[in-house]
């Protein structure tokens, strides 16, 4: 159950994200939206036409369900590595080659039932909103998207505006904006290197979201306060360990528990059960009892001086 959500969290991200650059960029009616396949997109292309072929072999092998997944999550990750490089480039990715990745993966899981016929990328956009209004998740998305990406490009320039001014309330709100108003209304912001990602995800799903990240977060502090804690009170044993004599420091603390005899000079002899201790043994406590005295002296020399 885990791997099937997994893999549907993994699939819908990328549909969304496709979605977004394809209102973006994707021109097919027009000459600039064409763009010049170079050598990473025709790397791309034959990375598709190589999994296309293995999840043919997989369907003709008496539909080899497992395996069309692992090969959807290649897709994926191929596609979602490709956009990756051309955002940190600053250019925008060939949308043409990713809305065939996107429509080839949808077409399979409608093949497979999971997705209806009619819609043409991605996950239908389930909420209650669709339910009482009577909209359904295709009129939805054509009728707020121009709406939300305007509304995303106004805060990008507005945030872009106060970094440079340094407004740091402004940019409190717009990420206020971002990650407690938008998800109400069931959407998805996503801060990018060259735009805006705008997602219109159900609400049900942001809010369950917004939990595990408070959740995830508070387990970080705690982890954090817990790792400083253990660090104070090492050094603090540390420093208390400077004050005890060489002679005392195998008769205190957890030490003394686990010897029961000790020599003039308060080096163990029998260990709790009263076993002698070994000849080993005796050399390394030895060895310790002489840089506890070492340190113990350089902490006495120094108390004396100040």
């Amino acid at each position: 159950m885990e791997r099937a959500l997994s893999f549907e969290k993994t699939t819908s991200e990328f549909f969304l994200l496709v979605k977004d650059l394809l209102r973006r960029y994707y021109k097919p009616d027009s000459s600039q939206g064409y763009q010049k396949y170079q050598a990473r997109e025709l790397k791309l292309m034959d990375e598709f036409f190589k999994l296309k072929e293995e999840i043919h072999n997989a369907l003709c092998d008496s539909i080899d369900t497992r395996t069309v997944m692992e090969k959807i999550t290649k897709l994926v990750a191929i596609g979602n590595a490709y956009i990756n490089e051309k955002d940190k480039e600053g250019v925008p990715p060939n949308c043409l080659i990713l809305r065939n990745i996107a429509s080839y993966i949808t077409w399979l899981l409608q093949t497979f039932g999971a997705i209806p016929k009619q819609h043409e990328i991605g996950f239908p956009i389930e909420s209650s909103h669709d339910a009482t209004s009577g909209i359904g998740s295709s009129n939805l998305e054509t009728t707020v998207m121009p709406y939300l990406t305007a509304l995303a490009e106004f805060r990008e320039r507005v945030r872009e505006i106060a970094k440079d001014q340094k407004v740091i309330k402004i940019l409190e709100e717009c990420d206020r904006l971002r990650d407690e108003v938008l998800p109400e209304l069931g959407v998805r912001l996503e801060d990018r290197t060259m735009q805006t990602c705008v997602k219109l995800v159900d609400r049900e799903t942001l809010m369950r979201e917004a939990e595990q990240k408070k959740a995830a977060e508070a387990q970080r502090i705690a982890e954090k306060e817990q790792k400083a804690r253990e660090r104070a009170e090492k050094e603090a044993a540390k420093n208390a360990l400077k004050n005890v004599s060489p002679q005392e420091m195998f008769k205190t603390g957890d030490e003394a528990k686990k010897y029961s005899n000790w020599d003039g000079q308060g080096i163990p002899t029998h260990m709790a059960d009263g076993q002698e201790v070994s000849k080993g043994m005796r050399k390394k406590l030895e060895k310790l009892w002489e840089t506890r005295r070492k340190d113990f002296d350089k902490t006495q020399s120094n108390g004396a001086a100040s």
